[in-house]
C-alpha cells in the first residue's frame, strides 16, 4: 500500500477478501499492518522492549537474556518456542576441479571425498561442548546433518551420529596416512607432504556461527589439524562459485522439496560445495547419485509412505557417510507482542514457509481498547 525505501512498509486490508472465519467474519480481522526495516539483533531487541509486535528470534546467544525478559508478568511480549529447525553444519567441497588453486588443494579434495576422512573430522568435534560455546542452557542439541529433528521427515532409526571420540579420529587419520612427519603438531598430508590446513569460509556478520568456529579451530587442533578463518560478508553469495574448501553457516532442512538445489546435487548450478568444473562435468559419488534418485521418487511419488521411506534413504545416505558434518541444532522462537491474539504457539521459524505467513496473518486480531493507530485510517488499496 505504501513503500518507503529502506524504512517502512505499510500493508492495509482488503476489504473484499474472500476468507471468512468459522463464524463467517469476514478476514483479515486487522486493518494495518506495518514492516521496519531492521537487523536481526534489533527486531528482537525491539520485540522484547515492546516496540515491535512479532519478531523471529534466530539467534541462540540471545535466547537466554530474552528468556529471562519475557518471564517478567509485566514484559509486553511472550516468546512461543517451536520445533527445532535451526541447525548449523561444516560442508567440504566435494569437486575435483572447481576452486583448485593447487597440488595443495587437490589433494585435500581427495580426502574430503573419502568417508573415513569426514568421519574422523565428525569424531573430532565434540558437539555438547560447541553447543554451550554459543549458548548456555538445553537450547542447543548435536546435529548429525540432514533433516533437523523438527523436521516431520526426520527418522530418528535412519540417523547415523557418529560421536566425540578423539582417540577415534586420531587413529582413522593414521589410517589414511596423513601423520605428523616434521613434528610441528600439525599432520603432513602424504602425497605433497604440505600441512593438514583446512581454509574455512565464515560469516562475519553471524555471531553463532563466530563462536562455533572458534571452538571447531581448538578441536580439530587436538586432532592435528589447522584451521584458517575466512571471513566473508555474506556467505550464501560468497560460496556461489564454489571457490572454498570448507565453511560453516546455519542451513536446516525440514521439507525434501524445499530449497533442495542447497542440499543435493539436483541441477548443475547446485549445491556450491559440488560444482562441475569448467568443462561442465563433475564425479558424483555413489551416495549422491543414491539420494537424488530418493528425491526424484518423493517428487513422483502420490503415496505418503513411499515418499517417507525415500526421506529416510536420504537420512541414511547422508549421515552415514557425513555428507555434511552437523555440528548443532536449536528451536527458533516466535516474540510475539501480549496484544496481538491468535498466532498459535509452536508455530516453526521457517518450516513450509517463514512464521509471519506460518501463523497464517489474516486470524490475527487485537481487542480494541489495545489497538494502535493507524497511518492510513480508511484507506483502499488500488491495484
Amino acid at each position: 500500500m505504501r513503500h518507503k525505501a529502506d524504512e517502512l512498509v505499510i500493508l492495509r486490508r482488503n476489504p473484499y477478501y474472500w476468507k471468512t472465519d468459522e463464524a463467517g467474519n469476514q478476514l483479515p480481522y486487522l486493518n494495518e499492518m506495518h514492516f521496519k526495516l531492521s537487523t536481526w539483533s534489533d527486531r528482537t531487541t525491539q520485540a522484547v522492549a515492546g516496540t515491535a509486535d512479532f519478531s523471529n528470534m534466530e539467534n541462540p546467544g540471545n535466547f537466554v537474556e530474552a528468556l529471562k525478559q519475557t518471564l517478567s508478568a509485566d514484559a509486553p511480549v511472550k516468546a512461543n518456542f517451536g520445533p527445532r529447525v535451526l541447525s548449523w553444519r561444516l560442508e567440504l567441497n566435494f569437486s575435483e576441479t572447481n576452486g583448485v588453486q593447487d597440488e595443495v588443494d587437490a589433494e585435500l579434495r581427495k580426502f574430503f571425498r573419502q568417508k573415513d576422512f569426514r568421519v574422523a573430522l565428525s569424531h573430532a568435534l565434540d558437539r555438547q561442548a560447541i553447543g554451550q560455546s554459543v549458548a548456555r542452557g538445553p537450547f542447543m542439541y548435536p546435529y548429525s546433518g540432514g533433516f533437523s529433528s523438527g523436521s516431520p521427515y526426520y527418522d530418528y532409526d535412519s540417523t547415523v551420529y557418529y560421536p566425540y571420540d578423539l582417540v577415534k579420529a586420531n587413529a582413522m587419520l593414521d589410517a589414511l596416512g596423513i601423520k605428523d612427519t616434521d613434528g610441528n603438531g600439525i599432520r603432513n598430508m602424504p602425497g605433497t607432504g604440505a600441512d593438514l590446513e583446512i581454509d574455512m569460509m565464515t560469516d562475519r556478520r553471524q555471531v553463532t556461527e563466530k563462536k562455533q568456529a572458534d571452538a571447531i579451530i581448538l578441536m580439530l587442533a587436538e586432532a592435528g589439524i589447522r584451521v584458517l578463518i575466512r571471513n566473508v560478508d555474506t556467505i550464501d553469495t560468497a560460496s556461489k562459485n564454489g571457490d572454498f574448501n570448507m565453511l560453516i553457516r546455519r542451513k536446516e532442512w525440514a521439507l525434501p522439496t524445499r530449497e533442495t538445489c542447497f542440499h543435493l546435487p539436483i541441477a548443475n548450478s547446485c549445491p556450491d560445495r559440488h560444482l562441475p568444473g569448467s568443462d561442465g562435468t563433475r564425479n558424483l559419488m555413489d551416495f549422491e547419485v543414491e539420494m537424488v534418485e530418493a528425491y526424484q521418487t518423493i517428487l513422483s511419488t502420490w503415496d505418503a509412505v513411499e515418499a517417507a521411506e525415500a526421506a529416510k534413504t536420504i537420512q541414511r545416505l547422508w549421515t552415514e557417510n557425513a555428507y555434511t558434518i552437523g555440528t548443532v541444532q536449536a528451536p527458533a522462537a516466535l516474540l510475539v507482542n501480549k496484544r496481538i491474539r491468535n498466532a498459535h504457539p509452536g508455530t516453526p521459524v521457517n518450516m513450509f514457509e517463514w512464521a509471519e505467513d506460518g501463523v497464517v496473518r489474516e486470524r490475527l486480531w487485537t481487542p480494541k481498547d489495545q489497538q494502535l493507530k493507524e497511518l492510513l485510517p480508511g484507506t483502499i488499496a488500488e491495484y
